[in-house]
């Protein structure tokens, strides 16, 4: 009847939500590359997502507004990429030595000219890739990824 008009519309964050609640469980972490997280909030909740999601570079949980690529590439900052990604990893290997999954969004709003972008996220992803994990495409619609210890030797 009259309730259905509540129901929020099938955005993209809407269906991603969804999807993360169905994929994850208590003690699981997302990882959400700019503001992803930020937009997914809201229908995590609504979802009855149970595990914790973050942000990579993960000043962006506390920072409202747009993402500054210029600021975040400058050498300055750079630094402080890395010294997050490690950050970010050390929290990453906590959850998966819990026996908890991890799981990473990449980024859905391609910004102008996607390349710097990119170079951001590849902090985090060499980082991860260094100490043997693999991602896997859990839903390629949805852009996202799973993480898990590689295969390889």
């Amino acid at each position: 009847g009259r309730m259905a008009a509540l129901a929020p519309p099938p955005t993209f964050h809407n269906v991603r939500a969804h999807r993360l609640a169905q994929l994850t469980s208590w003690g699981d972490l997302v990882v959400a590359f700019s503001y992803d997280r930020d937009y997914l909030l809201y229908y995590l909740n609504r979802a009855g997502f149970e595990g914790r999601i973050v942000s990579f570079p993960s000043w962006l949980d506390a920072q409202i507004g747009w993402v500054d690529t210029d600021a975040d590439l400058a050498h300055e900052r750079r630094t402080a990429l890395k010294q997050d990604a490690v950050k970010q990893l050390e929290r990453i290997e906590s959850v998966i030595a819990e026996g908890n999954q991890v799981w990473i969004l990449v980024d859905s709003m391609a910004p102008s000219g996607a390349e710097p972008r990119a170079t951001i996220n590849d902090e985090l992803f060499a980082a991860i890739t260094e100490v043997g994990y693999e991602m896997e495409v859990a839903d390629s619609e949805l852009l996202i990824l799973h993480l898990r210890r590689s295969s390889q030797p």
